[in-house]
């Protein structure tokens, strides 16, 4: 039989060679990890490269020393409260001994001052201990954002925080909008201008 023969129209049509370039992708929002006390590292909670949430655990930091400082405020708010209600006591007990003349305006004055300087140290201590309190938070660090983290190499033992080697511990990139700087040399876009009909270079 005669054979069938697939035939087939020749066409002419422009081929634009593309243009490959090396570069690197970039986040537009990075978050630093940076601790707001001192301490020894205990527990790294997430691997370098992967994605971490939002409110995430990523370092936890030795909380012994600043328990120890809260404990010690606690006390001293207790002693200054004491204080302050005696330096109350006696003052109110004050006040109507002087309207008879039983003690000397100085005295009384003394007294005046007592209650006020007590009350002083109660803020003052009440402050110490907000302030520890808020530093124990500290020690546990997580992450502000969504996004892929990289550390700076800090190991579980090593003394962090501003001041130290590790004042820095990770950045968290969120990825959800990325960037990509591509820098084309001159000869290459040239060549391409020159040989495209349009004019225009293709890349990808």
């Amino acid at each position: 039989p005669v054979p069938r023969v697939a035939v087939a129209v020749a066409t002419s049509q422009r081929v634009v060679e593309p243009m490959r370039f090396q570069t690197l992708l970039y986040s537009n929002y990075d978050a630093t990890i940076q601790p707001r006390v001192s301490g020894y590292l205990l527990t790294k909670q997430f691997s370098k490269g992967l994605p971490v949430g939002k409110g995430q655990v990523l370092f936890t930091l030795d909380a012994a020393p600043i328990r120890l400082t809260v404990a010690s405020n606690k006390a001293a708010l207790a002693a200054a409260k004491t204080a302050l209600l005696e330096a109350e006591n006696n003052y109110r007990r004050a006040v109507p001994l002087a309207r008879i003349d039983a003690i000397s305006k100085s005295a009384l004055d003394k007294y005046k001052a007592a209650y006020a300087s007590a009350e002083a140290q109660l803020e003052l201590a009440q402050a110490q201990l907000d302030e520890s309190l808020l530093q124990l938070d500290y020690t546990t660090i997580s992450s502000p954002i969504d996004g892929i983290i990289d550390d700076n190499g800090a190991t579980v033992g090593d003394w962090v925080g501003v001041g130290t080697s590790y004042s820095v511990l990770a950045t968290v990139s969120n990825i959800d909008e990325i960037g990509v700087h591509i820098q084309i040399p001159f000869a290459r876009y040239f060549e391409a201008r020159g040989s495209a009909k349009d004019k225009t270079p293709s890349y990808d």
